[in-house]
């Protein structure tokens, strides 16, 4: 049941350019959330913004829930410029979470920007060795270094099975997010399902690969979202059923079958 409370922030460190982890202590209550939620957060007042903003979860340990937030506006930079022990006000567990049934053994996980939040918090509670994390970026500056990935602090949401990709070859893989899907799937024998989350254009492209594979899919959309809870609709995407969903408590996880991206 979602609920608004106020958090403590125990851990803020800067892991890329403009890309921040934030360690949001809550207590019992963070046993309630699973992959694929997300939380609003009241911006803190330096921004001089009102609106709640969304983030997605890249894990929970220690009753506390974890971010991973770019900082690219007023709100995402003034909270990653707050001090360790502030407070932060959120609003959760929002939304549904990943449904994956049993018989997907072998996952591939395809994440771009902080897209990669939900995927690395679903990552870190399945034990299959044949599971592989694609994260993506533009450069290397964009990403994590890999010293940092293998880092014991972050060794719960950082496993060993995460692989990167940079547009320019930087740093790990060269292409694109789907690019490097394709190349995989090249060369070994297709996974038992895929999920991903990223820009929408990152996740068109992997969905039609999916669907031309007839590889079961399941995407987390990244909308814009006033509210968080379904009553202003500014998260409408568009339903494979002539229809319509709101991504905030609809989704935002969907199967691929159930949306048109």
């Amino acid at each position: 049941m979602k609920k608004i409370e106020t958090g403590k922030l125990i851990v803020l460190k800067n892991i890329a350019t403009d890309l921040t982890y934030l360690k949001i202590k809550i207590g019992e209550s963070a046993a309630n959330f699973t992959p694929g939620n997300f939380v609003t957060i009241l911006p803190p007042a330096a921004s001089g913004k009102y609106l709640r903003r969304p983030f997605s979860l890249a894990g929970v340990s220690d009753g506390s829930i974890e971010l991973i937030i770019k900082s690219i506006g007023a709100v995402t930079k003034s909270l990653a410029s707050l001090a360790e022990g502030a407070e932060i006000e959120i609003m959760g567990p929002l939304g549904n979470s990943y449904q994956i049934p049993e018989n997907i053994k072998k996952l591939w996980l395809i994440g771009g920007g902080t897209g990669i939040a939900s995927i690395l918090f679903l990552n870190s509670l399945r034990s299959n060795s044949m599971d592989k994390v694609l994260w993506a970026g533009k450069t290397k500056e964009a990403l994590p270094s890999m010293d940092l990935l293998r880092d014991k602090q972050f060794s719960h949401i950082f496993k060993q099975n995460i692989v990167i990709a940079t547009d320019d070859g930087s740093a790990g893989e060269k292409g694109r997010a789907a690019e490097v899907l394709e190349q995989w799937l090249e060369k070994e024998s297709n996974p038992d399902g895929i999920v991903s989350c990223g820009p929408h254009g990152m996740m068109q492209a992997v969905k039609k690969i999916a669907d031309d594979k007839n590889i079961p899919a399941w995407f987390s959309l990244e909308e814009f979202m006033a509210c968080g809870t379904g009553a202003c609709a500014g998260c409408v995407v568009k339903g494979s059923a002539n229809s319509y969903l709101k991504a905030c408590c609809d989704g935002p996880v969907f199967k691929s079958s159930e949306v048109i991206l």
